[in-house]
């Protein structure tokens, strides 16, 4: 053990003897302090971040230089220092920068000078773009959310008994990473996260993310997905003009650089834009450091603010590159309100890495199995911007409370305590955990469970499930259902087993088996609440279906990156239903049904009990996939191309099955960015039975159709087509393609854009041997959020107009009822 530890002992001596540490606090004239301001070495890329309370800490090499601080609205100061083997402290106190405003020709119709600086910032956007070609740099980051208000109730809930107490107040997460981030121009890019830290659980990885993280002003489009449908137009895109209007506010020297200070001012605030101050270097053309705002009124979405600052440093002669990044956000939701900051502290760059030609692939981001071993020392020593006060404390809290808080007996006496069974459970639902073992049972709401149609009268199904989850991440899952009809007094279960047993490769095994009522379109076009409605109200009994006795198996696995392979082998014997009770509110004074087993298809038979072993093949790939590592998992992160799928279904004329058929079926879907313009969809499906000597109407290709008010599966569906007259065993082709333009229409239009309302219009088209049809929807989404209004005119074989209006959900361009 002694000789192990001398010449590790050696070694970090050897360190010490060749580093030190400067440290101190930033100031303003009035002693307070300048959080977020940047600090640097000249002539280096070694540089820091201050933290909130204005302090800040670099680590450098033995040797002497010229330490910078700046920070954006003062003066930039800098002095020679001298680091050695120990602490030097140097506290500064920055003044407000002089501004010098040029003398300006007083004319009412004079253009102001700010403009001018930004037409030559435009004409350079693209060149310091290109400028890199590539680079590697050191980049950390810290995170940090809370809430800073909950209110005692929200919605008619006591927040304290759910939980939310003052308690909650402050920081809810904090995380900090030291990643190196490279990059290659035409968007190539891979981060290695080498240090992760999150308070309250030394096991866990931060999802800090420079990639995600970082905002490249000299792209036109700032991308924030999730927030904002349309991007956020840079103040020096090649639009800018057509968005912002411009303010010189003055000029001042650096290090012998004129640098100007314009202010950005948005022509419409419900554009996608923002406000601030924008410092451009004279001459040069290049942005110097930017400290703008986004409000509400950019209809941001769940978040109420955004402040961007970044400082950018020359790294060579001609190169500027950002050596920090702050973004601040305020949100508010149902009276709940919080803040949060991403900081992020550029360093190290080396513009020649002289990457090796396969360095570059289809992983984007890794986070290393060993990034969370690093101790409390560690970070002490590389953390670039010191904690607060209130940062060590959460740390040193959460930490404590962790180890408490995750032991088998502090678990186990909370489980005893939600563990408690009460009577109101049985028609509300049930929840048993045993966290330590991390097993879970749930007793689902039976009143949830209710529904009505006329082949079961009031049906009620129970639901059940059981899940255990691995350390390691593996998870298996049994669901158990119960249902019983009250109208034709039969009796339905289902059993199902799913065990995901490898994230890397997204592999899933499945089994499945029970006597069930289904519905004939596999795919459920209509849900069981909305045919419940149209069947007691509107006489209307949509939903139509068998009962299916089945063993199902099924495994799916990702066999090498963009090629999804998944297997169905299953057995079922399907008996038709009749309608068992004809009752409704009759409130439209027509009491007749149609059979249950009548299907308005001149190629549909009145459905007879078949049997049938059924052989699926389905095959996904998605070509140029990229992804992201972490521990024992990989996350698919999309692709810029098309992603293909071809599926091969046969009927097996085997061991008493009735069928026997070769269906074959090819998609392609894909998704587009249009910038301020919105986003797309476009869903392409062709399929042809090979052969159809033995098929039932329950292996017709049904399509995603609908005969309600209620829109449903927009991506993929019709909205005014009938759910089975056009069912077919022989060829077909569909196409859809849906645009969402997130308000690019409506922010234009007085009064109409405050409302954020967004637009979404889309086309449809449906061949089969026996049909032609076309739909065209134009909609309004985003109402109160969540809603969406279309208007639906579709035109089929009849050469008449059919049209209606539909409303639903939706959520991200994703419409569902169900």
């Amino acid at each position: 053990m002694k000789l192990f530890l001398f010449p590790l002992l050696f070694f970090c001596c050897c360190i010490n003897l060749h580093a030190g540490i400067i440290q101190g606090k930033l100031t303003d004239e009035k002693d307070q302090p300048l959080s977020y301001a940047t600090i640097y070495l000249k002539n280096t890329t070694i540089g820091t971040t201050s933290n909130d309370d204005g302090f800040y800490s670099i680590i450098a090499p033995a040797g002497e230089y010229e330490i910078v601080f700046q920070y954006i609205g003062y003066k930039k100061y800098s002095q020679k220092v001298l680091v050695v083997n120990e602490i030097l402290t140097v506290n500064i106190s920055l003044k407000k920068e002089s501004i010098e405003l040029k003398e300006i020709v007083v004319d009412a119709n004079a253009e102001d000078p700010a403009y001018a600086i930004i037409r030559k910032a435009q004409k350079k956007r693209k060149y310091y773009l290109d400028q890199v070609y590539s680079y590697s740099c050191n980049v950390y980051m810290k995170g940090i959310q809370g809430l800073t208000t909950i209110p005692e109730k929200v919605m008619g809930f006591n927040t304290a008994k759910k939980g939310l107490d003052s308690t909650k107040l402050g920081i809810l997460y904090l995380s900090e990473s030291e990643s190196q981030y490279n990059f290659e121009r035409t968007n190539k890019v891979k981060e290695i996260v080498y240090s992760s830290k999150v308070s309250g659980d030394n096991n866990a990885f931060s999802w800090n993310s420079a990639a995600a993280f970082s905002s490249n002003f000299y792209e036109n489009l700032i991308p924030l997905g999730g927030i904002t449908p349309r991007g956020l137009v840079s103040p020096i895109a090649e639009s800018a003009l057509l968005f912002y209007k411009y303010k010189l506010l003055g000029s001042f020297y650096e290090d012998g650089l004129l640098i100007n200070k314009i202010q950005v001012l948005p022509k419409r605030k419900t554009d996608p834009v923002f406000s601030g101050i924008i410092y451009i270097t004279e001459d040069w053309w290049n942005i110097h450091s930017i400290d703008l705002l986004v409000t509400k009124e950019a209809h941001l979405d769940f978040i109420d603010s955004l402040r961007f600052t970044e400082t950018y440093n020359r790294v060579n002669d001609t190169a500027w590159m950002p050596i920090n990044q702050v973004l601040q956000f305020n949100f508010a939701i149902l009276g709940i309100k919080g803040d949060g900051k991403f900081i992020g502290v550029f360093s190290n760059y080396n513009l020649a890495p002289g990457f090796s030609k396969d360095f570059f692939d289809a992983e984007r981001l890794r986070v290393n199995d060993d990034a969370n071993k690093k101790d409390s020392l560690y970070w002490e020593d590389h953390r670039p911007v010191p904690l607060t006060i209130t940062e060590k404390t959460d740390y040193k809290k959460k930490d404590s409370l962790h180890v408490v808080e995750n032991s088998k007996p502090f678990l186990d006496s909370v489980d005893k305590k939600n563990n408690k069974f009460k009577i109101q459970d049985v028609l509300l639902g049930y929840n048993y955990q045993n966290s330590f073992h991390k097993l879970d049972y749930k007793w689902k709401n039976p009143l949830l469970g209710l529904s009505y149609n006329i082949v079961e009268g009031l049906n009620i199904t129970l639901r059940n499930s059981l899940t255990k989850e691995f350390e390691d991440r593996r998870k298996w899952n049994i669901n158990g259902d119960l249902r019983y009809g009250f109208s034709n007094k039969k009796l339905g279960a289902r059993t199902s087993f799913t065990y995901d047993d490898d994230l890397i490769h997204q592999q899933q095994w499945h089994f499945e088996a029970g006597i069930f009522p289904t519905q004939i379109n596999g795919a459920e076009p209509i849900s069981e609440l909305v045919n419940a409605g149209y069947t007691l109200v509107a006489n209307q009994n949509f939903m139509k279906l068998y009962e299916k006795r089945f063993v199902a198996f099924q495994h799916r696995r990702e066999w090498f990156n963009g090629f999804q392979l998944a297997t169905v082998i299953s057995y079922s014997d399907r008996s038709p239903l009749e309608n068992s009770t004809d009752y409704s509110f009759d409130w439209v004074g027509d009491n007749s049904f149609t059979p249950n087993n009548y299907f308005n298809n001149p190629n549909a038979d009145t459905l007879m009990r078949t049997q049938a072993i059924v052989l699926n093949l389905k095959a996904n790939i998605a070509i140029g996939q990229t992804y992201v590592s972490r521990p024992g998992r990989r996350i698919i992160t999309g692709s810029k191309f098309p992603t293909f799928s071809i599926q091969y279904s046969k009927g097996i004329h085997v061991l008493g099955s009735d069928v026997n058929f070769d269906l074959l079926e090819a998609g392609i879907t894909h998704d587009f960015d249009f910038g301020l313009v919105g986003s797309a969809n476009l869903n392409f499906n062709a399929g042809t039975f090979l052969s159809n000597k033995e098929i039932s109407f329950i292996d017709y290709k049904h399509f995603q159709a609908n005969q309600t008010i209620f829109g449903a599966h927009y991506q993929n569906g019709f909205q005014l087509l009938q759910y089975f007259d056009h069912s077919t065993n022989q060829s077909w082709l569909e196409g859809h393609y849906e645009h969402h333009f997130g308000g690019f229409i409506f922010n234009k239009i007085p009064l109409i854009k405050k409302l954020n309302l967004q637009e979404v219009a889309g086309a449809h088209a449906l061949l089969t041997n026996d049909l032609q049809y076309i739909e065209l929807d134009f909609g309004i989404e985003h109402l109160f959020k969540v809603l969406r209004v279309d208007y639906v005119a579709s035109f089929g074989n009849d050469g008449k107009l059919h049209s209606g209006f539909l409303v639903g959900f939706s959520l991200n361009g994703a419409i569902s009822l169900e």
